[in-house]
């Protein structure tokens, strides 16, 4: 195999092309992560020489999810696509793969009552995950990038840089965020390992699943995420501000959990035509 072919020459090639395309750098450490495995997983064959039914055959070992499937076959596509456009395969394996249906699942807010309990029972960095999820909406890879920039302590604002979407969104501070945020530096990473690393997005996502497991509470980070969506639906009667404040690109994404009001949707149990439809008897157990 050409030097330049060799595995680690591809990755540090594709991460140089997504560095100058402007990827998110979270995105970039995922793809790199995927493409890595299934490079293990084909040696000591190349993965220049993969086809559909490789690729078929590793993610079926996997047991993973539709949704997760999904999300592996986009990074091996767009690796494939990258070493195309370089002239070292001429068909992209995963072309003909057929990407699964994602399936929309009903809202699942974390629950107000596990919400305080949970905050309550935090202290340091893991009450700060806490408050922005539940009370600004961020998700973990929005966290975990704040820095002591994106802070305007002067206007009450805080900006979120490179959300989903590589998009910015600024969002007023609810006065508990700035509160706990108070005594964060004013410049680089908010948030960091012991080691001194930058947190990441797994960590924060970790640090919350940790918490709630031990809590005993059926929950984790992204539902904090849902949480904010229904509260604030329900005060602003607002779609398209909470389709904002979110940072989704359509508002049908924000009608999905924002949009559903458990209290309010209950009404269609009391709809009458003006006569009373009686309930069917349960089945006669002799019959």
């Amino acid at each position: 195999m050409k030097a330049d072919t060799d595995n680690e020459s591809l990755l540090g090639r594709l991460r140089l092309d997504q560095e100058r395309r402007g990827v998110l750098p979270n995105s970039i450490v995922a793809r790199e992560r995927r493409v890595r495995a299934l490079m293990v997983w084909l040696a000591p064959g190349s993965v220049l020489e993969a086809g559909r039914e490789d690729i078929e055959r590793y993610l079926d070992g996997l047991q993973i999810t539709s949704a997760s499937r999904a999300g592996y076959l986009s990074h091996f596509h767009a690796f494939f696509r990258f070493v195309q456009g370089e002239g070292l395969i001429a068909v992209i394996p995963t072309e003909r793969i057929t990407r699964p249906r994602r399936r929309r699942r009903l809202p699942r807010p974390t629950g107000d009552a596990d919400i305080v309990r949970a905050i309550d029972e935090s202290t340091g960095d893991l009450r700060c995950f806490l408050l922005l999820a539940a009370y600004q909406g961020l998700r973990c890879q929005e966290i975990a990038g704040l820095e002591g920039e994106d802070i305007d302590r002067d206007a009450h604002l805080l900006l979120v840089r490179h959300g989903k979407g590589n998009k910015d969104r600024v969002l007023p501070m609810h006065p508990v965020v700035e509160e706990a945020l108070a005594c964060m530096p004013l410049g680089g990473p908010l948030f960091r390992l012991a080691d001194g690393r930058p947190m990441r997005p797994h960590n924060v996502s970790h640090w919350i699943q940790r918490h709630f497991t031990r809590l005993g509470i059926a929950s984790s980070a992204h539902p904090l995420r849902h949480a904010f969506a229904t509260g604030f639906y329900r005060l602003s009667q607002d779609l398209r501000l909470t389709q904002e404040l979110l940072g989704h690109s359509s508002p049908a994404t924000t009608a999905i959990y924002a949009g559903f009001d458990p209290a309010g949707a209950n009404a269609l149990r009391s709809l009458s035509f003006g006569s009373e439809v009686p309930l069917s008897d349960p089945p006669d157990a002799a019959a």
